[in-house]
C-alpha cells in the first residue's frame, strides 16, 4: 500500500472562525478554540496532537515549547488559507473536499430528499435533487448557488498557490 501523508490537525484560535470553516471544506480536521485563554489553546494543540494556528503573537511565542504553530501577519483570510494549503499540502480538490461541516467539523453525508422537507425552504426542496446533513450538528446542505461561488474561490486559492509555487 503507498503511504499517503495525512495532513494534520489544527488548532484555530478565536482570531480564524473564517478560516476555519474553509479548512473544514478542504476535509481538513480543525478545532476552533473560543476560548480568550492563550493557554487554553495551547492544551488543546497539545492534546490533539494540533498544529496552532494563530495571528497572536504573545500566544505562537508561548506555544512554539509545546505545539508547532503558524503565526499569520495578514488578516486576510484567503491568504491565510493559501499559505497553510502550501505549507501543509492541502488540496481544493478531491474526496476530502466538503466532506466536513464548516460550521462545526463534523461529517456530511448525503441524506433522502424526503427527510430534509421540513427543514429547508419549499422552493429549495422543489428545486434541488440532493441533499446533505451534518451528522453533528445537522445542518443542511445543497449544491446552490453558494456552493457554485465556494468551489470557484476554491479552484481561484489553488490556481494562485501553485502559480506561487512556481515563480
Amino acid at each position: 500500500m503507498p503511504n499517503r501523508k495525512r495532513s494534520p490537525a489544527f488548532v484555530a484560535d478565536a482570531m480564524l472562525g473564517k478560516l476555519t470553516r474553509w479548512l473544514r471544506l478542504l476535509g481538513a480536521k480543525v478545532f476552533f478554540s473560543e476560548s480568550k485563554n492563550d493557554d487554553d489553546a495551547i492544551k488543546q494543540a497539545v492534546k490533539e496532537k494540533a498544529v496552532l494556528l494563530t495571528r497572536n503573537e504573545a500566544l505562537a511565542q508561548k506555544a512554539g515549547d509545546y505545539a508547532k504553530t503558524v503565526l499569520f501577519k495578514t488578516n486576510d483570510s484567503f491568504e491565510q488559507l493559501r499559505i497553510v494549503m502550501r505549507k501543509f499540502g492541502l488540496k481544493a480538490n478531491g474526496a476530502q473536499s466538503f466532506a466536513l461541516c464548516p460550521k462545526c467539523g463534523g461529517k456530511i453525508k448525503r441524506i433522502v430528499k424526503a427527510k430534509v422537507e421540513s427543514r429547508v425552504f419549499p422552493r429549495v426542496f422543489e428545486q434541488q435533487r440532493l441533499f446533505w446533513a451534518c451528522g453533528k450538528c445537522k445542518q443542511i446542505y445543497w449544491k446552490g448557488s453558494h456552493f457554485k461561488k465556494i468551489t470557484k474561490k476554491l479552484e481561484a486559492i489553488k490556481r494562485n498557490a501553485s502559480n506561487r509555487k512556481t515563480k
